[in-house]
Parts: C-alpha cells; sequence; structure tokens
C-alpha cells in the first residue's frame, strides 16, 4: 500500500506541476490574466488553491464515469 501513496504522491505532485506551467503559459498567451491577476490576487490565489486540491478528485470522477460507460451492462 506504501507505493500505491507514493504513486498518488508523484501523481499530485506532476499535476501541480503542470498547472503551474499551464498557469505561466495562460500568462504569456493572454496578458488578460496577469491583468486579473494584479486586480484580484486573492480571487486568483484562491481559484488555484481549489484548482489544485480538487483535481484528483476530478480525474478519479471522470475516469470511473468513462469505466462505468465502457463497461457492458
Amino acid at each position: 500500500m506504501t507505493w500505491l501513496a507514493a504513486a498518488g504522491l508523484l501523481l499530485y505532485l506532476a499535476g501541480i506541476g503542470l498547472l503551474a506551467h499551464a498557469w505561466q503559459a495562460g500568462i504569456q498567451r493572454h496578458p488578460d490574466i496577469q491583468r486579473y491577476a494584479d486586480l484580484n490576487p486573492t480571487g486568483v490565489s484562491l481559484w488555484l488553491a481549489i484548482v489544485t486540491v480538487a483535481w484528483p478528485a476530478f480525474l478519479t470522477y471522470a475516469l470511473i464515469t468513462h469505466l462505468t460507460r465502457r463497461s457492458p451492462r
């Protein structure tokens, strides 16, 4: 079970890294994101915190939904 927890932690950290990379790319492509972050830093920080915490649950839900739709009844 320890290896499963370690794999989950590594996937979680990889997702956070991917989110940080996507955030930087988004700011470079869309300067309005940076302007919004300057105007409302608390809102952007809360949004990023929610996304950071919620992405594993969303992926799990999407995977389970996909697998249940594919399985024969």
